[in-house]
């Protein structure tokens, strides 16, 4: 930035190129305050003014860009309309002669099948039918004859039939008689017992009656009191439950039209924000398209610059010696789609909720750098045996050091600063390992220790919580799969027969515990292994699929982002590693080993004398890393422009389609959005009825509570009342009760019996009738039978008449037949040349009429394409007018922001100016003008020469602004 002094010579200088008038007066200090304001009001409205203008213009853009592509689409499909008309009206003619040629073939067949049809019409009249006629007449009388024998033999049958089944039911009708006279008999000897029993209790019940009578009157009204009572009660418990329940089923339908509308708003929102989406998916996509071209220019040379650079750096590579040094690289697929998806400051960034293929594309970009990275193992660290829980500070130091590098490898290459390897991250992160230790946490339940962190937060001046831990759980001791590509690639070949899981083989890191059971019981492990638990700790939560979040946090990406949004700059992290082993499960054969990854960020100190920013560890990194590095990105260089070049011809197609797909999308969000508005105000207006029927059914439900103790007071006291009343008279009831009871029940058995009597008696006579019917059916059936028998033996004769004459028949027409076999073989002739003339007519009409019906299509095919084409037209016509007022649009917009901006520059000439004129009244900007500027520094004013240097500046805004200048802006106020 430039200082105030050299501003206020850039100002002077330019007032004495201007040849600026001193001396001129301005107006009086409440004159500018007024003219301030009201310019102040004039930006405001011009401000808004101006924003909706370039709102305006985006829509319009949009609005010409679908216009654009709707006349490129009329165009295209007029262009197609009429080839495809031309194209039918060429077949015209050939469908209109084969419709000739096919009605000629069946008028000719119609006249073959007449002339047969005649032919053979004379062959038939030469025919004798009257040898035939007598044939089939002494058949039919035949079979008249045969039909009446059998008839009449299956009528008698069947009497016979009725006559057996008949005898069989008169002989039961005499038993059921006989057995329910005996019934009837044994009935009215019960009728007769009874009736003496009545007579000899009825003068007992008289008495107790009498005795009842006495207090009948009070124990109906006592009874009658409890039971009103007992159902008033009843009915307002049912009452409330009802009420209780509606409301329940009230609140539920509340909340379920609360949740419907969530749900629909939800909807209605995705649907509004997926529209603007693919709009602007489909916009990206044609520019796409347009850009294909150009592109494709660029990348033969891009791909041959790039295998160039490649073998370069792999000749550079192959020279240096290789050595032990650990390095994690990290492929350009991976970088570009990791950056997509989850660093909100990349340009690319897409949020995962937009991309349901997010974790899919991350998975194939994850793979191959997860495979490509593998832990080199130290001769030297495997002989260095460590006691995991009680490291030394060395051993500590050595561990984060390393770990540290790795990660910040990573980092590097993802465009992150470096973790600071910090002392008091260190202690830090040794204190929430002995804290997982001390409580003995369930890690395999998949949950941090929020305790152990709080805790040790709390003594280094951090927030509580977890705002720190990614951590890692492998298997203390465990031995994994050995060779874990090979055992994937077995997989994918001959099936899984040990039942391995399929993302385990993908992700698997090879491990072998080496120790004695002794060593393994102490929790000592060799320094190399704990290094390549370290790394593999990285490698999996960078690579792993479903680790990318401990990759954000690694990162510092995503929800760990460290990014100022002030300077837009990195704020520091505070890096340390820790690891221990945690306390044998009884539950588990798996001992957990946790590898903690501990990063405290700036805000997330509260006390700074508790944590120390500045107790840092340096750093140190390798040549070979970034050389191995170039060479990845050079190798990845070449892959993607040769997969750009062999791809960008079929990309034209794609987006083309893609295209297509956007507007059918949008199509279905607009009808989809109409109909998720309409359900959200029925949901709403159903919400607002549920609301007031709640209100009313809780003022019932607490009417009905506040009856129902009355009511139960009312019930107990009068059920109190009649069980004293009834004890008081209890002989009197009982006795009362037991006569009358046995009363009853004797005038009920005898009122069954008299029943039963009747029933029994209808049910003789019944009997009885059935018999007298069944001797006067059987007296019926033996007359019958016997005519039947009469009218057989007649057919029968009928029937061997008959067979002599058909036999006399059959002779007669077999010996016509032998004399006249040539008039039968021609007769057969013509009859089969007019079947197949028939048949030769039937296929000339549908000939006839396929050639007819195709003509007819086709000529009406043509009429539709031209009418389409004649739309076609009104819409390219239409859509051209479109075109032309949009563009008129924009370009009027345009001068409106080019006329703004051109004000706001004016303006920043304007801050200029008064700054110039507040470093004016600073005597101290004069000196350091002339100390520094004194070769060109123009003579200083005095205080009293202010006027003067502010006509010189107003003069110089005049000079380079013209007279517009003037007339919105007279005076301009120093600050």
């Amino acid at each position: 930035m430039k200082s105030k002094n050299s501003k206020l010579m850039y100002v002077s200088a330019a007032v004495l190129a201007a040849g600026a008038v001193a001396g001129v007066n301005t107006q009086n200090a409440h004159a500018a305050e007024v003219q301030k304001q009201a310019e102040k009001d004039t930006d405001s409205k011009l401000n808004v003014q101006v924003a909706d203008k370039i709102a305006e213009n985006k829509q319009t853009k949009i609005d010409l860009t679908k216009s654009q592509n709707d006349l490129q689409a009329a165009k295209s499909d007029k262009a197609q309309a009429e080839t495809n008309k031309s194209t039918v009206e060429n077949t015209l003619s050939t469908k209109k002669e084969a419709v000739q040629e096919t009605e000629d073939k069946l008028a000719q067949a119609k006249t073959d099948l007449n002339s047969a049809q005649t032919k053979a019409k004379e062959i038939h009249g030469q025919y004798d039918s009257s040898y035939e006629n007598n044939v089939e007449k002494a058949q039919s009388e035949k079979n008249v004859a045969d039909q009446e024998v059998k008839d009449t033999s299956n009528q008698v049958q069947n009497l016979q039939n009725q006559q057996s089944d008949l005898n069989n039911k008169k002989a039961s009708a005499e038993n059921k008689i006989e057995s329910t006279q005996k019934n009837l008999d044994s009935i009215n000897e019960s009728a007769k017992n009874l009736s003496n029993q009545v007579k000899q209790l009825q003068p007992k019940y008289d008495q107790a009656q009498k005795e009842y009578d006495v207090i009948k009157n009070e124990l109906e009204n006592k009874q009658n009191s409890a039971q009103k009572a007992t159902e008033q009660l009843k009915q307002n418990e049912q009452e409330l439950a009802n009420s209780e329940k509606l409301l329940n089923d009230l609140q539920n339908k509340s909340n379920q039209n609360a949740q419907t509308i969530n749900e629909t708003q939800k909807q209605l929102d995705a649907a509004s924000n997926n529209i603007l989406n693919v709009e602007k998916q489909k916009n990206e996509s044609q520019n796409k398209v347009n850009d294909l071209s150009s592109e494709l220019n660029d990348v033969n040379s891009k791909l041959q610059k790039s295998i160039l650079q490649r073998d370069e750096i792999k000749v550079s590579l192959d020279q240096t010696k290789e050595s032990d040094q650990n390095t994690i690289i990290v492929p350009d697929a991976y970088k570009k789609t990791f950056k997509k998806y989850m660093d909100w400051h990349d340009p690319s960034y897409i949020s995962v909720s937009k991309d349901k293929n997010w974790d899919k594309e991350m998975h194939d970009v994850s793979v191959p750098a997860f495979r490509m990275n593998k832990y080199k193992h130290n001769e030297q660290d495997k002989k260095h045996m460590v006691d995991i829980n009680h490291m030394t500070d060395a051993e500590k130091l050595e561990l984060n050091t390393f770990g540290l590098n790795i990660l910040n490898q990573v980092r590097r290459q993802m465009g992150k600063k470096p973790w600071l390897l910090n002392r008091s991250t260190m202690a830090f992160a040794d204190d929430i390992a002995k804290e997982y230790e001390k409580d003995n946490s369930d890690v395999h339940s998949g949950s941090h220790d929020l305790k152990a962190i709080s805790t040790a937060a709390k003594k280094y001046g951090l927030w509580g919580d977890n705002e720190y831990e990614s951590m890692a759980i492998p298997n203390f001791g465990w031995h994994t799969i050995q060779d874990p590509e090979k055992t994937l690639a077995d997989y994918n070949k001959n099936g899984n027969p040990y039942g391995y899981d399929l993302e385990y083989l993908t992700y698997a890191d090879e491990y072998t515990y080496s120790h004695s059971d002794s060593d393994f019981a102490k929790n000592l492990d060799d320094m190399d292994s704990l290094k390549e638990y370290v790394y593999d700790a990285i490698k999996d939560m960078i690579f792993s699929n479903g680790e990318w979040l401990h990759a954000e946090a690694l990162l510092n990406m995503g929800y760990r982002d460290n990014i100022d949004s002030k300077t837009n700059q990195e704020l520091p992290e505070y890096g340390a590693i820790s690891i221990n082993v945690q306390p044998k499960n009884k539950n588990s054969t798996l001992v957990p080993l946790l590898v903690h990854f501990i990063d405290v960020h700036t805000n997330s100190i509260i006390d700074p004398t508790k944590f120390n920013v500045n107790d840092n560890i340096p750093l140190t990194t390798t040549d070979i890393s970034k050389l191995q590095q170039d060479y990845v990105q050079a190798q990845n260089e070449v892959n993607n422009y040769s997969s750009q070049k062999s791809s960008l011809d079929s990309q034209v197609k794609t987006l083309n389609d893609q295209i297509k797909q956007d507007q059918d999308t949008i199509s279905t969000l607009t009808s989809k959005i109409n109909k998720l508005s309409s359900d959200l105000l029925a949901a709403q207006n159903s919400q607002k009825d549920v609301a007031t029927q709640i209100t009313a059914t809780t003022n019932q439900i607490n009417d009905l509570k506040s009856k129902q103790l009355a009511l139960i007071q009312a019930k107990n006291a009068t059920t109190s009342e009649l069980a004293t009343y009834k004890q008081e008279h209890a002989n009197v009831i009982t006795n009362y009760t037991n006569l009358k009871s046995s009363l009853e029940k004797l005038n009920k058995d005898i009122q069954e019996n008299k029943a039963n009597q009747e029933s029994t008696e209808n049910t003789l006579e019944k009997y009885k009738s059935e018999l007298e019917s069944i001797n006067k059916e059987l007296n019926e059936i033996n007359t019958k039978l016997a005519n039947l028998k009469t009218k057989l033996s007649n057919a029968e004769v009928k029937q061997a008449n008959a067979k002599e004459r058909l036999a006399k028949a059959q002779a007669d027409y077999e010996n016509y037949v032998n004399t006249h076999k040539d008039l039968i073989d021609q007769i057969s002739a013509s009859d089969k040349v007019i079947a197949e003339k028939q048949e030769a007519v039937k296929e000339a009409q549908i000939s006839y009429d396929k050639a007819t019906k195709e003509y007819k299509d086709a000529k009406s095919q043509v009429t539709k394409l031209v009418d389409k084409i004649n739309n076609l037209d009104q819409s390219i016509a239409k859509s051209k007018a479109t075109i032309k007022t949009l563009s008129n649009r924009i370009d009027n917009n345009k001068k409106v922001q080019a006329s703004y901006i051109k004000l706001q520059a004016r303006k920043d000439f304007d801050v200029q100016i008064n700054k110039a004129l507040d470093a004016v009244d600073k005597p101290e900007s004069k000196q350091a003008v002339q100390s520094n500027h004194n070769e060109t520094a123009l003579p200083q004013t005095s205080a009293n020469d202010k006027l003067s240097v502010f006509a010189a500046l107003a003069g110089l805004s005049l000079a380079s602004l013209g007279l517009g200048s003037l007339a919105g802006n007279k005076k301009r106020k120093r600050n």
